[in-house]
């Protein structure tokens, strides 16, 4: 049949065909025949599981084996010995919980049957709280048995067994060090009564109701944290099918009492007279599973309270983690992976770990995803910023974690190495972002606290923030400048010149811009204010912001005042730029030319027309000369009346060239008044920044050249005959 299959190629598609065409039927069979195809579904189902769990049993068997045959070897070493035991304490973890899925299949499918026998209960209790005594000294309990010398009873002696030997497991996993378990076996009537009872934490009442439900795990000594939540679900069922019942309530020792009632004859027949038989299961061997299985999770518990060994050198920053796992098993083993670089903590649910977090807040929460995803989602939010690395069970599971708010998550089983290596890389990211929004939360503070009026400009010129400084300087609030511009607070003549500047700076043609602009201030007046501003940009791609620093504010009236000739507020800012720029031209051979620009009918013009008219034509000339110029070259308003141009890669000859532009740019310029357009006359003169060898040395040298042109006349710009050179300053006339 399989060479017949592989021959026809297109049997494939015919099985999905005929699969599809099953479905479509199936909506159209009674209720009564979608009930029995139900059943036979949940048939298939748990023989699957069934066949799953007897194939997991042989691979088990073989590992089980080999791992005792390791341990009787002499060759290994003391670490390599506790290594292969705790393989095997985990094999027979695994081993335990097939048992538990093959015994939910067969009572799920009505298989397990009820085999009464008659058997002397008391022994059978007795060995099997003997199986459990070495695991109770792992943390020094006490286990008290009280059973009569004999007790004959017909019953199941196998799932007797279980009953006890869960109920046993439960007790000694939740009692506390140094605590007691009790199990009592007593008749009352017709009736047999075992007591299994412990000083653990009890189980609270709400839980009462759910604790025998499958896959429940609530909290106390009820139910076991990290189980598959079966175990006592089983105990219902199993006491179930002799007829009984299983209730929990308070023990008398404080924690919690389970009380298994049952009849003496399970399937009503009468006892025989005559001493009851021994047990004829092998009990250490029926219960070495669960005996095994509690030692694995004790001894990882143990391991987890102690800390886990560090081998070599210690980091001396050790990041804390947390990590929250139902297994102890699987906490103590990851607790060892990163033990080096870390400090650890184990909590077994989501509600211990945020009682763990209250008391110490980690760096990094491991969430092993046992847990489930809404219970993972809810933690996330309560833990805010902090990462969470998530144990996936299936690669399917990763997008669903990742939603649920898991910062990076690796899959079960996983290597050492790749743990490391993403515990690390999520560590780093969230310190780089955590030293990032303390920075930014610095800033801030400071930004606010700023003597200077300081403001974040976008770069449509929107104002993103705000500082206290610039609220008082305007008059405004802080929500009222928000929904300004730059262009609705600056003068009208002054802002094709602000919004070039800062064009200039977006486009990082300039990396600090110096300037001088008009703001309006709430009642209407003028605010005069010096403003260095310079790009701010952000790594996480948000758009870039020009920081705006203002100073040199003067109140400007409407009708009269001063003017904005008054002083020269940009003349120390351009004296950074002709230092900046002398440092360049020495370290990296660059040349450099200062020119000067004297405006002489200036203050003619403000004594006749009044400030407001020699505002306007200063700011009229200083957009024209910008417009000549490139956006390399910086041009500031130096003196009363006059101006000055640093100009960058520029020998003497472009020098000349731009001064000769920048005076023909001042004397075309005209302000209308009552009595007619008003101009200015200009004078201009250049040196070179590289051979002064000091800002001060190229003012003086660029002054003697715009002097010396005006008193040669006003012919045009030229230079000195070679003859007339003053030394080495190489200084050119503004006029010959």
């Amino acid at each position: 049949m399989i060479g017949e299959d592989a021959d026809r190629g297109d049997s494939r598609l015919e099985l999905r065909a005929s699969r599809r065409g099953a479905a479509a039927q199936r909506h159209d069979l009674p209720t009564s025949s979608l009930a029995s195809w139900s059943r036979a579904l949940d048939d298939q189902r748990r023989d699957v599981l069934a066949g799953v769990g007897h194939e997991l049993k042989t691979p088990l068997s073989i590992v089980l084996g080999l791992c005792g045959r390791l341990l009787a070897a002499s060759e290994l070493g003391d670490g390599q010995a506790r290594d292969v035991e705790r393989i095997r304490a985990n094999a027979y973890v695994l081993l335990k919980r097939v048992e538990e899925l093959l015994q939910v299949s067969r009572l799920d499918g009505g298989h397990l049957e009820l085999e009464p026998r008659e058997v002397d209960v008391a022994r059978l209790v007795r060995s099997s709280c003997e199986g459990f005594a070495s695991v109770a000294e792992l943390r020094e309990q006490r286990l008290v048995v009280e059973t009569p010398a004999e007790l004959a009873a017909h019953v199941d002696e196998e799932k007797l067994l279980s009953v006890v030997s869960n109920l046993l497991a439960n007790a000694l996993k939740h009692a506390p060090r140094h605590g007691i378990v009790r199990c009592t076996l007593t008749t009352m009537g017709d009736r047999l009564i075992i007591e299994v009872a412990d000083n653990g934490p009890g189980v609270a009442d709400e839980l009462r109701g759910e604790i025998f439900e499958r896959y429940r795990q609530g909290s106390g000594s009820a139910a076991r944290a990290g189980g598959s939540g079966l175990g006592l679900a089983i105990v219902r069922d199993l006491v179930a099918l002799h007829r009984g019942m299983v209730t929990l309530s308070d023990a008398p020792e404080g924690g919690a009492l389970f009380v298994v009632d049952l009849p003496l004859h399970a399937d009503g027949a009468l006892r025989p007279n005559g001493a009851a038989p021994l047990p004829t299961v092998n009990v250490v061997e029926r219960q070495r599973a669960t005996v095994e299985r509690l030692r694995a999770e004790l001894e990882a518990d143990s391991r987890l309270g102690a800390g886990a060994a560090v081998q070599g050198p210690v980091a001396a920053d050790r990041p804390t983690a947390l990590i929250v796992s139902p297994d102890s098993e699987l906490g103590s083993f990851v607790q060892e992976l990163i033990a080096r670089r870390y400090d650890a903590r184990h909590a077994s649910d989501p509600l211990e770990a945020v009682r763990a977090i209250a008391s110490g807040r980690p760096d990094v929460v491991l969430l092993d995803a046992a847990a489930g995803v809404d219970a993972i989602a809810a933690l996330c939010r309560r833990l805010g910023a902090l990462p969470v690395l998530a144990f996936a069970s299936a690669s399917d599971d990763v997008p669903r974690l990742l939603a649920a708010g898991a910062g990076d998550c690796v899959v079960k089983p996983f290597a050492a190495e790749e743990l490391q290596a993403r515990l690390d890389a999520l560590v780093a990211r969230a310190r780089v972002a955590a030293h990032r929004d303390t920075a930014i939360a610095g800033l801030d503070r400071a930004f606010r606290a700023a003597p200077l009026p300081m403001a974040l400009i976008a770069a449509d010129g929107g104002l993103v923030r705000v500082n206290r400084a610039l609220c008082a300087l305007l008059g405004y609030t802080a929500e009222e400048l928000l929904e300004r511009t730059v262009q609705d607070l600056t003068h009208p003549d002054d802002v094709a010149d602000e919004e070039m500047r800062r064009r200039l700076v977006f486009e990082r043609r300039v990396l600090v811009d110096r300037g001088a602009w008009r703001l309006a201030h709430a009642d209407g007046s003028y605010v005069r204010v010096g403003a260095s501003a310079s790009l701010v940009s952000d790594a996480d791609g948000a758009e870039p912001c020009l920081l705006w620093h203002l100073g040199d504010a003067v109140v400007e009236p409407r009708a009269s005042g001063a003017g904005v000739l008054s002083g020269p507020p940009g003349r120390r800012a351009f004296e950074r730029a002709v230092r900046h720029q002398l440092l360049r031209c020495r370290r990296y051979g660059e040349q450099a030319a200062l020119v000067r620009c004297s405006l002489d009918g200036l203050p003619q013009v403000r004594s006749d027309h009044g400030p407001d008219v020699a505002d306007r034509l200063m700011s009229s000339i200083l957009d024209a000369v910008r417009r000549r110029l490139r956006g390399t070259d910086v041009v500031a308003h130096v003196g009363d009346h006059e101006i000055a141009a640093l100009l960058a890669h520029a020998d003497l000859d472009a020098a000349h060239t731009t001064a000769a532009a920048m005076r023909e740019a001042a004397e075309g310029q005209r302000i209308g008044t009552a009595n007619g357009a008003v101009g200015t006359t200009a004078d201009v003169g250049v040196a070179s920044l590289t051979r002064a060898g000091s800002p001060g040395r190229a003012f003086v040298d660029a002054g003697l050249a715009m002097h010396t042109g005006q008193s040669r006349g006003r012919s045009g710009v030229g230079r000195f005959p070679r003859g007339e050179r003053d030394g080495d300053s190489d200084i050119r006339m503004g006029r010959s």
